[in-house]
């Protein structure tokens, strides 16, 4: 059972039928780091098992993990900032990424404006953040071109 895919929950084949052995499953204890990260992430696979469940993207524990090597020492107020940080260099390196494809020549003023906002987006999600409204709407709508034809609107609609 690969559960990096879509699969058929009405069948056998992409159902797991046997338990992990404890021995398999993910650990850390005292890691070289010094600390344990986690943000619900897909644990790297153990033996020849790939732990199968809905987990979210890496950039969240990347950015955490990347946060805890900034400083030896933390204050709760520190911690407090961790926790609340809506830092994502993933997202900031695909808007850099979207921006490298676009003729900002061809575009109007609107569109220009916008483009200048992303490219210099910092990566945070704040809620006065215009950037990050564009980089989302330019993600739903790659999202869209990209699945709803493949999938049909009912499908579709359903995914999202």
């Amino acid at each position: 059972v690969n559960p990096n895919f879509i699969l058929d929950g009405t069948s056998p084949t992409d159902t797991l039928t046997i338990p992990i052995p404890f021995t398999e499953n993910p650990s850390e204890v005292n890691p070289s780091s010094g600390f344990i990260a986690s943000a619900n992430y897909a644990p790297k696979p153990v033996g020849n098992y790939a732990i199968p469940g809905y987990y979210l993207p890496h950039d969240r524990q990347s950015r955490i993990t990347d946060l805890l090597k900034s400083k030896q020492k933390w204050t709760a107020e520190d911690v407090r900032k961790m926790t609340f940080d809506d830092v994502s260099p993933v997202s900031k390196f695909c808007a850099q990424q979207m921006v490298s494809l676009i003729d900002y020549q061809k575009l109007n003023s609107a569109e220009k404006s916008a483009y200048d906002l992303l490219k210099s987006w910092d990566g945070a999600y704040r809620s006065d953040s215009k950037a990050a409204g564009i980089y989302t709407l330019c993600l739903s709508y790659i999202f869209e071109y990209t699945f709803r034809d493949e999938l049909g609107r009912e499908r579709f609609e359903q995914l999202i």
